[in-house]
């Protein structure tokens, strides 16, 4: 069981640096247009952190299964979504240098005492 837990954490972590990579890659393009164009395409598929972003989130999918092939949903989801979220807020502050409201905070604590109580047997 421990080893179904690491995984499903880091397929958590996997998720938020596929998510900040790709923020980051967006961040470092001008503003998109609505209507996608040659230029645009060619922008964000030739931009690293864009790819990388790609790449890292497949990677967690692909994790993902393996850990759906060992537990069940109902246990593994909740586990791996709270952490997801919590870890988000953590580096969007922290690392990104976005300002999370102290409501943000307080719902993360909420999660966090449910990954407790869904985890427990």
């Amino acid at each position: 069981m421990l080893k179904t837990y690491l995984l499903i954490s880091l397929v958590s972590v996997m998720g938020v640096a596929g998510q900040i990579s790709l923020k980051m890659g967006m961040n470092s393009l001008q503003s998109i247009p609505m209507h996608f164009t040659y230029p645009t395409m060619i922008a964000l598929f030739t931009n690293v952190n864009i790819l990388a972003g790609v790449v890292i989130s497949a990677a967690g999918a692909g994790v993902w299964l393996l850990v759906l092939s060992r537990t069940d949903i109902s246990a593994a989801l909740p586990l791996g979504t709270g952490l997801y979220y919590v870890l988000l807020l953590l580096v969007a502050q922290f690392f990104l240098q976005e300002k999370v409201p102290l409501l943000r905070w307080l719902g993360a604590m909420v999660i966090l005492i449910g990954i407790v109580i869904t985890t427990r047997k």
